[in-house]
């Protein structure tokens, strides 16, 4: 259960408190527990994996299906931990990263090779230069109409 709840503390990219007992990893160590046993009596009992495929196959058959199912059950304790965080009323919203803090802001995402030429790739480099400033100075991230066409903002 330690070993989970470490898992369940460290691995998502987010601040939180560390709890030794969660939901989903009392949850994920009783069901690893129960899949395993029930596991073990199925291939005791009724596989015959080697007859299909071999002395090494049905080892590989066998021990790729037991990890399936360990880490299917993992997913499921962090999934049952995640919906009860984000269920509660001090729980964190979708996307946030620590306690009340919003998600990051995110570079406008470009399509692979859109960069046709040394001159096209120099000027998405200095576009991105120019998005990390903004955000560095509390501005918004894409510059208004006035900011990019200085000749929109006079009456004509």
């Amino acid at each position: 259960m330690l070993v989970l709840a470490l898992c369940y503390y460290l691995l998502p990219d987010v601040k939180q408190r560390f709890k030794y007992i969660t939901p989903g990893s009392v949850l994920g160590t009783g069901l690893w527990l129960t899949s395993t046993w029930g596991f073990t009596q199925y291939v005791e009992h009724f596989g015959k994996y080697n007859v299909t495929y071999g002395s090494i196959g049905g080892v590989m058959v066998l021990l790729l299906l037991w990890l399936y199912l360990s880490g299917l059950i993992f997913i499921v304790g962090g999934e049952i931990n995640a919906i009860l965080e984000h269920a509660s009323v001090d729980g964190k919203s979708k996307g946030a990263r620590g306690f009340g803090e919003p998600a990051p802001l995110e570079p406008p995402l470009k399509t692979p090779g859109a960069a046709k030429s040394a001159s096209s790739a120099m000027r998405s480099t200095l576009a991105r230069f120019r998005w990390r400033r903004r955000v560095a100075r509390g501005q918004e991230p894409e510059p208004t109409v006035e900011e990019q066409d200085p000749r929109s903002s006079t009456l004509h």
